[in-house]
C-alpha cells in the first residue's frame, strides 16, 4: 500500500545521528519523516545512561583534530546555548590522563590543539584538587568538558519541530529504490511511500538495505557499567578520562567505562569485562575502590576504516540523494549533531561556509569505491 504522506526527507534511524538530521532539516521547514525499527528513540548506542562530551586531544591541527574540534564546539553551543535549560548538560569539566603514548608526547608538546576550547596542563597535585581525588600523575584539564543523557537529547531534537518532523516507531526500511525521480521505501508493515532525500542514519542497519550492504561499518562491542557512590568516589568532582572513564555521582551512580570488544556480538554483559573495567579504575584512581555494580549495558557501536564517519551524499549509481551520517564510533555527541547541519545544507542547496572544511574531511565520498563490508551483528 502506498502511502499519501507527503514528505520532502526520510530519516532511517532514530539515535543522536537521525535525530539530530531531522532537527536540522525542520530548522529549514522540510518536512520529515523519523523512522526508528525499535519502540523508542535512542535505543541503542544512543541510550547509554550517560555520554562524555570532550575535544579530541591532538599534537597539531590534524584533519582528526580539526574535525573533533568543530563537532566540539557545535554540540557545545547546542547544549548550553540553543538548548540551555532544556536538557541537562553537566559542565563539570574533565581530567585527560595521558592514558596512550600519544597522549603522554602531548604532554610535553607546547600547545595541543584542541580548536577553540580550553585545556591546559596541570600538575599531578592541581589535577588531584580540581578533580576531587588523588592523580598519579600530570594531566590535560578541559574546563568546557561534562556530560549529558545522549537519549534525553535524541528526545528533544526529534520533537522540537512537531509540525515538521513525524516520528514513526517500531518501523524499519526492507528495501529502498529509484522509482519515477523519487526514492520508494518499502517498510516491514508492507506499507510503502517515496521521498525526494533519504539520509541512513540507522548505523548497522544501512547494511541491511540490499541497495547499501556494501558500505563498511564495523560493529564494536561496547560495554559499560553504572556503579552505587561510595565514600570513597563521593569526592569525585570532573569527568577522568584515561583508558577508560568515570563521571561524578548523579542520583548516587557513577557511569564508568568502556570495554570494547572486536568481533564479539554477544549482546549481554559479560562479569569478565565488569571486572576490567572496574580494575583498571582502581589502578588510575587509587582513592577509589570496593565499588558495587548497579547494572551493566551491552552496545555496538557503528566504526569505520579510518574511525572518522561517514557524512555525505552516499557514492550511489541507482539514483540521487541519497545520503548518510553514520559511523561515529565512540565519538557520536562530537560529530553526529554537526552531521546532521551539513546533510541538511546541503539537502536544503545552502553553501556550507564554516562547515566545509569538516564536511570534507568526514566526506563520504571517501566511499567511492565499494570496500569490503564488514559484517554487524544481526
Amino acid at each position: 500500500m502506498i502511502s499519501s504522506n507527503t514528505y520532502d526527507v526520510l530519516v532511517v534511524g532514530g539515535g543522536l545521528a537521525g535525530a539530530s538530521t531531522a532537527y536540522a532539516l525542520a530548522q529549514r521547514s522540510l518536512k520529515v519523516l523519523l523512522c526508528e525499527s525499535e519502540p523508542r528513540l535512542a535505543s541503542k548506542a544512543s541510550g547509554n545512561a550517560w555520554a562524555l562530551l570532550m575535544p579530541y586531544v591532538a599534537t597539531q591541527s590534524s584533519p582528526p583534530g580539526r574535525l573533533y574540534a568543530k563537532g566540539f564546539n557545535f554540540t557545545h553551543n547546542l547544549l548550553t546555548s540553543t538548548f540551555e535549560g532544556l536538557v541537562s548538560y553537566h559542565e563539570v569539566g574533565a581530567i585527560q590522563l595521558p592514558a596512550t603514548k600519544r597522549l603522554s608526547r602531548i604532554l610535553t608538546e607546547t600547545v595541543p590543539f584542541v580548536g577553540n576550547s580550553p585545556i591546559r596542563r596541570v600538575s599531578a597535585q592541581e589535577g588531584s584538587d580540581r578533580a576531587g581525588v588523588t592523580l598519579l600523575t600530570a594531566s590535560f584539564f578541559i574546563p568546557q568538558a561534562g556530560y549529558c543523557k545522549p537519549a534525553r537529547i535524541a528526545e528533544h531534537l526529534a520533537t522540537s519541530f512537531p509540525s515538521h518532523i513525524s516520528i514513526s516507531l517500531g518501523r524499519s526500511i526492507e528495501d529502498l529504490r529509484w522509482i519515477d525521480s523519487k526514492w520508494s521505501a518499502l517498510f516491514n508493515d508492507g506499507s510503502a511511500n517515496s521521498f525526494t532525500n533519504v539520509v541512513l542514519c540507522g548505523a548497522h542497519d544501512i547494511q541491511k538495505l540490499p541497495l547499501t550492504s556494501w558500505v563498511p561499518l564495523e560493529a564494536i562491542r561496547g560495554q559499560t557499567t553504572q556503579t552505587v557512590m561510595t565514600p570513597s568516589s563521593s569526592g569525585l568532582r570532573t569527568v577522568i578520562s584515561y583508558d577508560g572513564y568515570i563521571t561524578p555521582q548523579q542520583e548516587g551512580l557513577h557511569f564508568i567505562g568502556a570495554h570494547y570488544r572486536h568481533d564479539d556480538f554477544d549482546t549481554e554483559p559479560k562479569d569478565l569485562d565488569t571486572q576490567e573495567i572496574l580494575a583498571r579504575l582502581y589502578r588510575t584512581l587509587p582513592d577509589i575502590s570496593d565499588l558495587k555494580v548497579a547494572s551493566s549495558r551491552v552496545c555496538f557501536r557503528a566504526s569505520t576504516h579510518d574511525r572518522m564517519p561517514y557524512i555525505g551524499a552516499l557514492p550511489n549509481n541507482d539514483g540521487p540523494n541519497l545520503f548518510i551520517n553514520a559511523g561515529h564510533g565512540s565519538r557520536g555527541l562530537l560529530t553526529a549533531p554537526l552531521g546532521g547541519e551539513i546533510i541538511a545544507r546541503l539537502i536544503g542547496g545552502q553553501p556550507l561556509d564554516n562547515l566545509s572544511e569538516a564536511a570534507g574531511i568526514c566526506s563520504s565520498g571517501r566511499l567511492s569505491t565499494r570496500m569490503t563490508r564488514l559484517i554487524p551483528p544481526s
